[in-house]
């Protein structure tokens, strides 16, 4: 789902059939960002930064690890920009 930040508009939805990961989803549609739009993803969308250089994913706990306060930091800074789209998904 592709959600206006500023508006909390939906711009765009792709759906599958039957059971599909988002992010296989999203490669296999048409959908595509301009390069100065950013876009931000769940832990899900991980290797989008290949295919869109100006995207934002949260980052993850090293194993056996704990994150660094910058890194909480960005997460729930992450979070609360995402939480638009999420409130808006009703699945």
């Amino acid at each position: 789902m592709v959600v206006d930040q500023a508006s909390g508009k939906i711009l765009c939805t792709a759906y599958g059939v039957g059971r599909i990961h988002d992010f296989r989803l999203w490669r296999n549609t048409k959908v595509r960002f301009h390069t100065s739009q950013l876009c931000l993803a769940d832990k899900g969308y991980q290797g989008i930064a290949k295919l869109h250089p100006n995207s934002c994913i949260p980052s993850r706990k090293p194993r056996g690890e704990d994150l660094s306060t910058p890194e909480r930091q960005h997460n729930r800074h992450l979070a609360s920009l995402r939480i638009v789209g999420e409130h808006l998904n009703l699945d």
